[in-house]
């Protein structure tokens, strides 16, 4: 209930000024209700205490704490987590590496840092496997013979040194069977190395030696070119003599001739008491030879016997002559020389 502040009378809630002296009411202004505030029981920790109310800074400062050390613990999880990676890579990095080297080094370095590695095994097979190559390889060349690097090549076809080993034995083959003139050390020659640094030089040495193969009519021209040489010779018919010959004349008789010293060298048995010469028993034996160029040549050796008629017969009339002639690819004589053997 409401008093008249003037006169002291009752006022209703709804009087706006007093109904006994008319002084206006003043209407009070309702104060709202307000919390308590921590000044009027004391602080928030005196609170917080007494009714075990946790402490908001405590909370905050406990919530820090706990996300530094989350962010540590993530820090050291991905510092652990990249190191192992790193690791790993670094592991598979060196295995690739040693799966393509033979150098033993790379595998020492992987057995040195990674010795619980996950290849371990097969690095140690592998290094164990060139270790074995390299010291037979090293044997071999100590040796330096054909045998050393045929039981290498055998043990190792597909080795670290094969290459190399096929390139030394390549060469010594070669070198043997190039001073040769056996055609089957050629061709087998041939036959290991079709690939071989020597194969073409081995093919043409080849083909020489076939081709210096003394035919039948190799033999029968030989023997027709000598039967003409004599023939003309017996009837002391330079000319005839000459057009068994070639035309430059390397040897006749002991040295380098014309067309004009066969003529004269027949001219002395015409100036002689010599009326006639008779050669006989002819007996040759040639061989061919073929130079790079491909051209052929032979090489004689032959006998004859010869008779003469003569007006003094006491210096003899009968001998034996041993000579050697070449003849060119057609045949023809470019040396011949003769000397007496036997005289009777």
């Amino acid at each position: 209930m409401r008093i008249c502040k003037n006169c002291g009378a009752k006022l209703s809630d709804d009087d706006i000024f007093c109904p006994h002296c008319g002084t206006r009411v003043e209407v009070e202004e309702q104060q709202p209700i307000t919390q308590p505030t921590p000044t009027d029981y004391g602080t928030n920790s005196e609170l917080h205490n007494a009714y075990n109310i946790p402490d908001g800074s405590n909370r905050k400062k406990n919530n820090t704490k706990l996300i530094v050390a989350i962010i540590a613990a993530v820090v050291v999880l991905l510092g652990a987590g990249a190191y192992f990676f790193h690791q790993s890579r670094s592991e598979q990095d060196m295995w690739e590496q040693c799966e393509n080297s033979t150098n033993e080094d790379d595998f020492l370095a992987y057995i040195d840092r990674f010795p619980d590695g996950a290849h371990i095994d097969e690095v140690k097979a592998k290094l164990s496997q060139i270790h074995a190559d390299n010291q037979l390889w090293t044997d071999a060349q100590n040796r330096g013979d054909e045998a050393a690097l045929r039981t290498y090549l055998t043990t190792y076809p597909n080795g670290i040194h094969a290459q190399d080993a096929k390139n030394q034995l390549d060469d010594m083959v070669w070198n043997d069977c190039s001073r040769s003139t056996d055609g089957s050390q050629l061709l087998a020659y041939m036959q290991e190395f079709p690939q071989g640094k020597h194969y073409q030089d081995a093919l043409n040495a080849y083909n020489r030696l076939q081709s210096s193969v003394l035919t039948a009519a190799d033999q029968n021209s030989i023997e027709a070119t000598l039967d003409q040489f004599f023939t003309g010779f017996e009837a002391m018919d330079a000319q005839a003599m000459l057009d068994a010959c070639a035309s430059h004349i390397d040897n006749f008789m002991g040295k380098r001739a014309t067309a004009r010293d066969v003529r004269d060298y027949v001219n002395v048995y015409r100036q002689s008491d010599i009326h006639s010469i008779t050669f006989s028993n002819l007996n040759t034996q040639a061989q061919k030879s073929v130079d790079n160029n491909g051209n052929a040549s032979y090489n004689v050796t032959f006998t004859i016997d010869r008779e003469f008629e003569r007006d003094h017969p006491e210096k003899g009339t009968n001998s034996s002559l041993r000579g050697t002639a070449v003849l060119d690819a057609t045949y023809k004589i470019t040396s011949i020389t003769m000397t007496k053997t036997n005289e009777f």
